[in-house]
């Protein structure tokens, strides 16, 4: 399929994993049961990687209102009251969010991420904030 790319590690994988097309990729979705000998002697003997290369950081930056109104259509409740709680550190905090389609929560999930809060004043390293400055 022309509007589905193959990244390299797809070879290997296709060949271990039932694929799906998601987020524009083919994507291994479940295990066909086959890669549990060849991982464990790739793991004793060599290395093992993980593919990510589908995965592409994004970074947001808006005033705190903006961020919120933005995110909460397609946030889990928990995701977001766990980005945005009141008890959010100064230096910042690092969470798993669970992404869904706009005003789909729970049904129409489309996949995890990670996300890392940094106050402003810690990006601009104003001193007293926990910055560097």
């Amino acid at each position: 399929d022309a509007a589905c790319r193959w990244l390299p590690t797809h070879i290997w994988c296709a060949k271990r994993m039932h694929m799906d097309k998601l987020w524009g990729v083919h994507l291994g979705i479940r295990p066909t049961c086959k890669a549990a000998r060849p991982t464990y002697r790739a793991a004793r003997d060599a290395a093992i990687i993980q593919d990510l290369s589908y995965m592409v950081p994004a970074l947001l930056v808006a005033p705190l209102p903006v961020l919120r109104d933005a995110l909460l259509p397609v946030l889990s409740h928990t995701s977001f009251s766990s980005l945005f709680s009141d008890s959010t550190p100064s230096l910042g905090h690092a969470v798993s969010l669970h992404f869904f389609r706009s005003g789909g929560y729970p049904r129409e999930y489309v996949g995890p991420a990670n996300a890392m809060w940094i106050p402003p004043s810690v990006r601009r390293g104003e001193p007293g904030e926990g910055g560097r400055g």
